[in-house]
């Protein structure tokens, strides 16, 4: 995704204090969470590693992120859940490097002030995230976009903007193969997402790439870190996941909409991905009303 395409949304804001009942396992949202935090000190673990979350520092979570939440004593944080808008060329953090923790600028709570003002309505009724991560409450947060001002609107979204360019480092770019290689396997990823609702197979991505196969599958894995195989099983999963937890499409459906029309391969799949069959990820994703 080019950065000149970047599409985010707020669906929470809030500034909050919390106790050690913020103690939360297996949070994979389809938003980003973005912290500053004010006052004491709380854990979050993601991305392989432990962030001590402390005052005066900013701290992201991308969407799609497994993590964990611990809180021992007490915590004053800002807030922020940012739905990006991503289309087929994939999310921003998927083509971009990112830091996960930063000083934050003097001026960063007021951005974030600012934030709250315009919308004063988006403050989270609980801090679990099973109370809001679901598909009734998602969508209802998102529906005030709807209804915002549009100068308030737009003053959002570049607020948000200027918080998430923080944490962003550059392109990603693996050192020890050729640029023009590179851009192929962007192209070809930008390519799977765009076809992820029909079968997809090396020997065509190394056709669309100009590659031998062989080759292909070889660069593919240097620069993407796993097979082109179980790269677009990953995607199509996480395509379902999205689907799942934003649409009213029967289970059935969506497994055309990825790819897998076999309703037992798919289930197969999904449950050896994330751990649980479709039908249980969506009734946890819609379980509880707003």
């Amino acid at each position: 995704m080019s950065i000149n395409n970047l599409n985010l949304s707020l669906l929470h804001a809030g500034k909050v204090d919390l106790d050690h009942h913020w103690d939360f396992d297996n949070v994979i949202s389809p938003f980003s969470r973005l912290y500053l935090i004010t006052h004491g000190q709380a854990q979050v673990f993601h991305s392989g590693q432990t962030f001590d979350l402390k005052p005066g520092y900013l701290y992201l979570i991308p969407s799609y992120t497994y993590s964990r939440y611990k809180c021992e004593s007490t915590f004053t944080q800002y807030y922020l859940s940012i739905l990006e808008e991503s289309d087929d060329q994939g999310s921003i953090f998927d083509h971009h490097e990112f830091l996960y923790e930063v000083p934050a600028h003097p001026n960063d709570a007021l951005i974030l002030d600012r934030i709250l003002e315009l919308n004063d309505d988006r403050m989270l009724l609980n801090d679990d995230p099973k109370a809001y991560d679901n598909v009734p409450t998602m969508l209802a947060y998102k529906a005030r976009n709807d209804r915002m001002n549009p100068g308030s609107f737009l003053e959002t979204r570049g607020l948000m903007t200027a918080l998430l360019s923080r944490f962003i480092k550059g392109k990603k770019v693996t050192r020890s193969v050729s640029l023009k290689n590179q851009e192929k396997i962007n192209n070809i990823i930008r390519y799977i997402r765009q076809n992820l609702h029909r079968e997809l197979t090396v020997a065509e991505l190394a056709d669309e790439a100009h590659l031998n196969a062989d080759y292909f599958s070889r660069v593919f894995f240097e620069i993407v870190k796993t097979r082109p195989v179980k790269f677009i099983q990953e995607k199509r999963i996480e395509r379902a996941q999205l689907l799942l937890s934003t649409t009213t499409y029967s289970i059935s459906e969506i497994a055309a909409k990825v790819g897998l029309d076999n309703i037992s391969y798919f289930t197969r799949l999904f449950k050896k991905q994330l751990g649980r069959t479709p039908g249980a990820y969506r009734q946890s994703k819609w379980q509880n009303d707003i």
